[in-house]
């Protein structure tokens, strides 16, 4: 009779601690357990960890880099030196942010201006500053060209 009290009695206090809608989740919802929260959801605007894994979910870069560290294409398709300062980036079409308007080296340029704005304090910035890179150029509403600056 102490067994069965025993056991009933855990499986009673298993219930209780059980979260009510375990598993009752809809199909259009995924659940996500990070440390803390994003900082932001600027991808701009920090460079902690917990905010880089949330804004790869929501937001593409240029290029990726593979499991071996080598770059892939990912808004650019390809991408080639110019020159030995000169790089120019083909850009994915048909590309269309969350509005449904469509990615153009327009687009491009503007991250990289707004990274570059004064005052602004991105993180980013000193990947992009002034210092080391030029003002990114738009070839056409494809291309896109990035010239660093020789120290």
């Amino acid at each position: 009779m102490k067994r069965w009290l025993l056991g009933l009695t855990a499986l009673i206090l298993a219930a209780l601690v059980a979260p009510a809608g375990a598993g009752a989740q809809g199909k259009d919802t995924i659940t996500i357990a990070l440390p803390n929260h994003a900082p932001t959801l600027d991808p701009h605007m920090h460079f902690e960890r917990v905010g880089i894994l949330v804004n790869i979910n929501m937001f593409d870069s240029l290029l990726h880099r593979s499991a071996k560290l080598e770059f892939e294409p990912s808004l650019a398709t390809s991408w080639k030196a110019l020159n030995d300062t000169t790089w120019e980036f083909k850009l994915r079409k048909g590309v269309k942010f969350h509005d449904g308007s469509i990615m153009t080296a327009e687009d491009v340029k503007y991250s990289f201006d707004r990274v570059l704005e004064p005052g602004k304090e991105a993180p980013e910035w000193l990947r992009v500053s002034s210092s080391f890179f030029k003002g990114p150029s738009i070839r056409s509403g494809t291309r896109f060209r990035r010239t660093p600056r020789r120290t």
